[in-house]
């Protein structure tokens, strides 16, 4: 996996987009939406079986991947909440929450 990415984060109302690029490499859009509760945000991705067939680039790097967008979005605009994984994509969470 390269160390070089970029996330990009655009919002716009109830919900956005999350650019995650390896130059070079490949790029995916997930979409995402505020949450609700102890939920910040919900970002959509592929399931684990679509994964392969929407980021053939990426094959087999599903959770690192995720990792990657959900770690650039509390640096960037979460400060102090956490994340987690699931089938559907990632929450980024409230601390307390986890």
């Amino acid at each position: 996996m390269s160390d070089d990415f970029r996330v990009d984060i655009a919002m716009s109302g109830r919900g956005g987009r999350i650019e995650y690029t390896e130059p070079g490499v490949g790029a995916h859009t997930f979409e995402c939406e505020f949450g609700g509760g102890h939920t910040m945000l919900v970002v959509y991705a592929p399931s684990s079986a679509a994964w392969v067939e929407e980021l053939p680039w990426a094959a087999g790097r599903r959770p690192e991947v995720l990792e990657r967008v959900a770690r650039e979005i509390i640096r960037q605009k979460a400060r102090g909440c956490g994340f987690v994984v699931h089938e559907g994509g990632l929450d980024i969470v409230e601390r307390a929450a986890m």
